[in-house]
């Protein structure tokens, strides 16, 4: 039996054009001489689909376009994942056609059909598997597994102890793509049925073909290599799938914003990707050299605006209302005039405005609301601020990208002067591993105490924050997902509680 993989990158809602990239491959893999073809989980419509699913026209187009997959079958089975309804519910399914007709729908548990002489065992998702040995010649299962840094080592051991309890060789087909904050990295794969991988399909980019034993498209990478691949291919999507080709983004000349630049352009390239510098009296000639020196290793423009003149009459007229911006008060001000100014810009070229922030920040509103927590999209707002400096390590490998006096400097804002990060929260060194326990473990201020060390007070004061700031986050930009926890995706405080965080 030949089998044919179609790990396509599909665009959520857009059904027909999804359709007629699933047409194009049946085509290839009937000039191949396959037997089947089988495609990832929600193909058809992309995923995650949320809401739509309410609407009863997008279901009805789905079952449109299942009709044109039937007629394309001629001659060989295809397997294809769509949402579907039997006219009382909507639900996930894999649906199976032969030589024009529709076999059958599969959904929740584990079915197995005929292909010729031989039986096939259909899974979609996360459905039950029941006894199969001696039922079945071969398991398809159809997913749309977004990737983390855990996902990839978990579905394989899933599969291979699946593949040698039944003594069954094992295709696993995954979506691949950027959709909002998820990042699909396809890594299809075959398992025979001792449990041995021996065929893997792309990481991070579509594969269409037949499966041969002894293939690997993929090299494996390392973790960061991952991340990097992953935030690239959820950037580039992002504005792709959105029909938009330029990003402005604001370059301070420190750690967060060089990153995000440098993965905005491999994702856009350097001439959609247009840097503003906005300078206050607090800023440094480091960090306007910074910002220069990234800009031009970058190729990209970069565009001065200073703000002082802006700041200084805003603080006039709220003085002229009996308001005194000192503090805070003045360094958000500061903050949400650069937004203003980005904003504005974005508006008058029809671009999409890129923030900054990373999840040490974002977990504990160390960021202004609307301010530099504005934007479309937060590329790294799932990566700690230790996890950042790594990244931007690992992007001057080869070359120095981001200057080292940026990746040498101490944090800060530049709101005040001589501001540092250190003097409002603690090194990142020991906040990052807190804020990992309590944000992605769930532990409370107590055992994080017991496994750092960290004074109690002070884990206690940051938990309180975490849960404090979650009014910032609901109005904050998408966040790309590379964690098992990611702001917007899996992690929902209610904004409002009073759930103790200190002890009573």
């Amino acid at each position: 039996m030949k089998l044919f993989l179609a790990q396509i990158n599909p665009t959520v809602g857009a059904v027909f054009h999804n359709l007629n990239r699933i047409l194009h491959a049946i085509m290839e893999a009937k000039t191949a001489g396959a037997d089947i073809i089988v495609f990832p989980e929600l193909a058809l419509s992309g995923a995650p689909l949320n809401d739509l699913l309410f609407h009863h026209d997008f279901v009805e187009k789905c079952e449109q376009a299942l009709q044109r997959i039937a007629v394309a079958s001629a001659g060989i089975t295809v397997v294809v994942g769509s949402p579907a309804t039997d006219g009382r519910s909507v639900f996930d399914a894999a649906i199976v056609f032969h030589n024009g007709i529709e076999i059958g729908r599969q959904h929740d548990v584990c079915w197995v059909w005929e292909a010729g002489d031989k039986k096939i065992a259909v899974l979609v998702g996360e459905g039950e598997i029941e006894e199969i040995s001696g039922k079945a010649d071969l398991i398809v299962h159809l997913v749309a597994s977004p990737w983390s840094r855990e996902a990839v080592e978990v579905r394989e051991r899933s599969v291979k102890e699946r593949a040698r309890k039944f003594q069954l060789p094992y295709l696993f087909v995954n979506l691949v793509g950027g959709n909002d904050g998820w990042i699909f990295d396809g890594n299809s794969f075959f398992c025979d049925a001792h449990g041995s991988i021996v065929f893997q399909g792309r990481a991070f980019a579509e594969t269409i073909c037949m499966v041969k034993a002894g293939e690997h498209l993929s090299r494996r990478v390392s973790l960061i290599e991952e991340v990097h691949q992953a935030l690239v291919l959820g950037i580039a999507d992002f504005f792709k799938k959105q029909g938009v080709s330029d990003a402005v983004i604001g370059l301070s000349g420190g750690i967060d914003s060089s990153v995000t630049a440098t993965l905005m352009v491999e994702a856009l390239g350097a001439s959609h990707v247009h840097g503003v510098a906005l300078p206050s009296r607090f800023t440094s000639s480091e960090s306007a050299q910074g910002a220069g020196e990234l800009a031009s290793t970058l190729g990209i423009c970069l565009k001065t605006i200073p703000i002082e003149r802006v700041v200084e009459a805003a603080t006039e007229t709220l003085r002229g209302a009996n308001v005194l911006a000192e503090g805070v008060t003045a360094e958000n001000l500061q903050s949400r005039i650069r937004a203003l100014l980005l904003m504005a810009i974005t508006n008058a070229e029809g671009s999409l405005l890129i923030g900054t922030g990373n999840k040490s920040e974002v977990s504990l509103g160390y960021t202004t609301l609307y301010g530099d927590l504005c934007g479309a999209l937060l590329p790294i707002g799932d990566l700690f601020k230790i996890e950042v400096y790594e990244l931007a390590r690992h992007l001057n490998i080869h070359k120095e990208v981001i200057p080292l006096s940026i990746l040498q400097r101490a944090p800060t804002a530049e709101l005040r002067p001589n501001q540092k990060d250190a003097d409002d929260l603690p090194a990142y060194e020991l906040l990052d591993p807190v804020l990992r326990l309590l944000v992605l473990e769930g532990l409370s201020p107590l055992e994080v105490t017991a496994k750092t060390g960290m004074n109690l007070k002070i884990v206690q004061r940051l938990a309180d924050k975490l849960l404090k700031m979650e009014f910032k986050r609901r109005q904050g930009p998408c966040i790309l997902r590379v964690s098992s926890k990611a702001f917007g995706t899996d992690i929902l405080y209610p904004i409002v509680n009073q759930y103790a965080v200190f002890p009573s």
